[in-house]
């Protein structure tokens, strides 16, 4: 199962569009949340929560919010 480490920087697609990259750098952590900071947004605390596949955080509550997932680390190439 993934999970959220402290210093890495994961991804999400927009759900409108597939070049637009929001990135998400974990600062810290507990069992339960993760501060991050996320790109042109400023830090802020996420619930975390786990699937089959691992912990996801969706730290906005809107209906085309994107979506962390732990397994989907940061690289260059995306």
């Amino acid at each position: 199962m993934f999970k959220f480490e402290v210093g890495s920087v994961y991804y999400a697609r927009s759900a409108c569009n597939h070049d637009c990259v929001f990135l998400m750098k974990v600062l810290s952590r507990t069992e339960k949340s993760v501060k991050a900071e996320f790109s042109g947004e400023g830090v802020k605390r996420a619930m975390i929560r786990v699937s089959d596949s691992g912990e996801w955080v969706m730290p906005w509550h809107y209906s085309m919010a994107p979506v962390f997932r732990a397994e989907r680390l940061y690289s260059d190439g995306v």
